[in-house]
């Protein structure tokens, strides 16, 4: 989980160099500190408006490394649904999901018999592709599924998901 982290938390910005540099910018890390820590105590801080001001920069950024796919939610102009959604990413990531670096991949043979279809668009920069693939290849019984010309998100991701599903629901 941690290569995850860093390569969304601070990897990533060699794609979006313009906006990554406003990111950290706006941050106030300096070179050697992880960013996702300085934004983490903007985010948990007393202050409102330099809460509501890391909000901003932090939701500019993902717009910045989602942009070869959809959006977020249809909610993420509402100032409490964007909040939320930062300060809960934010959390999650300072803490690398809680997890040892290796658990996902560790654990994924305790799997072995419950399906899965891992849906993954080719064009998503914030998970690479290798990140779900590495899982497939993990977990027994499971299908792979690249969507050749989207992002973080589409049409026809959800399209594969719907599919996804209705085939569970033919295996009961």
């Amino acid at each position: 989980m941690s290569e995850a982290v860093e390569w969304i938390t601070e990897t990533v910005g060699c794609l979006f160099p313009v906006e990554w540099d406003a990111f950290r910018t706006a941050s106030g890390a300096v070179p050697g500190q992880r960013l996702v820590d300085d934004y983490y105590e903007m985010l948990t801080g007393p202050d409102d408006r330099i809460r509501a001001w890391a909000v901003d920069a932090w939701m500019a950024w993902e717009d910045a490394h989602v942009s070869l796919g959809q959006t977020h939610s249809a909610g993420e102009h509402d100032p409490l649904w964007r909040q939320t959604f930062v300060v809960l990413t934010a959390h999650y990531w300072k803490h690398a999901a809680f997890l040892p670096a290796s658990a996902l991949r560790d654990g994924m043979s305790a799997l072995t018999g419950i399906p899965a279809v891992l849906i993954q668009g080719k064009l998503d920069v914030s998970g690479p592709a290798a990140v779900a693939w590495n899982l497939h290849k993990a977990w027994p019984g499971s299908r792979f599924v690249l969507i050749e010309d989207e992002g973080h998100g589409g049409p026809k991701m959800v399209q594969a998901m719907v599919q996804a599903i209705a085939e569970f629901g033919d295996k009961r």
